[in-house]
Formats: structure tokens, sequence, C-alpha cells
């Protein structure tokens, strides 16, 4: 159980993509700049160079300081020190949810109105997926549970195919 090296004081704006977000854009916004993949994580296993990568503002996007704060970082840290303490491997995929209504910050910004998280680990050659969806206005003491879904229903909502490697039957499952 690594620590993570300390975190930059600002963020990146990521060259290589042609949005060009800056650190600034989220500035008294309200809302926190989200790691999608976590810096603790990424930090305390591959170092100080991945953990800066993480800080670049292509990994970023608005979320809500009750959300950020509270359970997307209890999810995130029990990834990191408990899944993959105990497991032999886990592969997350996470990003953010957008209905068709755009709400979008001063600096042009969309703000997703939830976030996924899907957790895949294999067991006896055989893949095990847990996912969750949450959405921005939680109270942040909710119990994980709460929002658990299937990958399904995260394609159907992100428009994005998933474990699309397994075969079908598999998947399904």
């Amino acid at each position: 159980n690594a620590d993570s090296p300390p975190r930059p004081s600002r963020f990146t704006v990521d060259t290589r993509t042609t949005s060009r977000v800056r650190h600034d854009d989220y500035t008294l916004s309200g809302y926190d700049r989200g790691h999608m993949a976590p810096n603790y994580a990424i930090g305390s296993r591959y170092g100080a160079s991945a953990q800066r990568e993480t800080f670049f503002m292509s990994n970023i996007v608005p979320q809500k300081p009750v959300l950020n704060r509270r359970i997307w970082r209890r999810l995130e840290e029990r990834i990191a020190k408990e899944y993959a303490m105990s497991f032999e491997e886990v592969w997350i995929i996470t990003g953010p949810v957008y209905d068709e209504h755009k709400d979008v910050l001063k600096s042009g910004v969309e703000i997703p109105d939830a976030f996924f998280k899907i957790i895949v680990d294999e067991q006896s050659g055989k893949p095990r997926v847990m996912a969750f969806v949450i959405d921005q206005d939680v109270t942040g003491s909710e119990r994980f549970s709460q929002f658990l879904a299937s990958v399904d229903f995260i394609e159907l909502e992100t428009g994005l195919d998933f474990l699309s490697g397994l075969e079908d039957g598999v998947e399904e499952k």
C-alpha cells in the first residue's frame, strides 16, 4: 500500500487534443477538476511521472465537490487500496455520462450529468464485472450499492460499447 507522490499545484493543457481546456476554465465555477484516471491510484503504483499525466486537463471533467470529495473519492480509494490488492489484476473503465440537455461552465466545458465506473477482474479464467453510475447530485454519504448498474445500462446511457472483445454470451452474462 504505497503512498502517492505530492500533488502538482496546477493542471496542464493537453496539447495532444483538439480541445484546449485550461486549468483556469474551472476557476470559480463551483465545480472541482474531477480526475477520471485517479491521481492517488496512478501515483501510488506507477510513480510521479505517471501521476503528473493524470493532471492533464484531458483527464479532467467538472464534478460537484460533494461528489468528487466524498463518494467518488471513496470509490477510487476502495479500488486502489482493496480491489487492486486483493485481485490479481483489475481493469477500470470510467468516464462521464451526458444527457441530451447541455449544461456548460462559463468557459464552455460541458458538465456531465453522472459518471460511470466499470471494474473488471478475472477469476478462474472468467471475467467478473461490477459497475456503477453515480449522479452529480449526491450527498456523498450514500452506500455504493445504491449506484450499482449493468454494463448494458451504461452502454445505453453513453452510446459506447464496452467489453466488446468478449464472446456475446460472456459479455451478456
